[in-house]
């Protein structure tokens, strides 16, 4: 490392938005579920696997899962997510 260089102090952020720039998860919403072990097991298999964070391989499956549906259903869902994020002033 280049004496001239310093690194930053703590662990880096664990995402990034849209543009690059690093986000603390840590301001993100929770969740918290109880699931099957062999649910948990397969998550946390495709997680090593792929390199990626549990909630990373977890959103990519729920938009895997998005992209089965029928447009309709696409659409209401859509609008659910818009009014949630209104409601709780997030406006993404």
């Amino acid at each position: 490392m280049d004496p001239k260089t310093k690194r930053k102090r703590g662990r880096p952020p664990a995402a990034s938005d849209t543009s690059g720039q690093p986000v603390k998860t840590s301001e993100w919403p929770r969740l918290s579920i109880r699931i099957e072990p062999k649910t948990k097991a397969t998550l946390s298999a495709l997680a090593a696997e792929t390199g990626q964070s549990l909630w990373e391989v977890l959103g990519a499956v729920v938009a895997s899962h998005l992209e089965t549906m029928k447009p309709k259903t696409r659409k209401a869902i859509a609008a659910r997510v818009a009014e949630a994020a209104r409601a709780s002033g997030d406006g993404d």
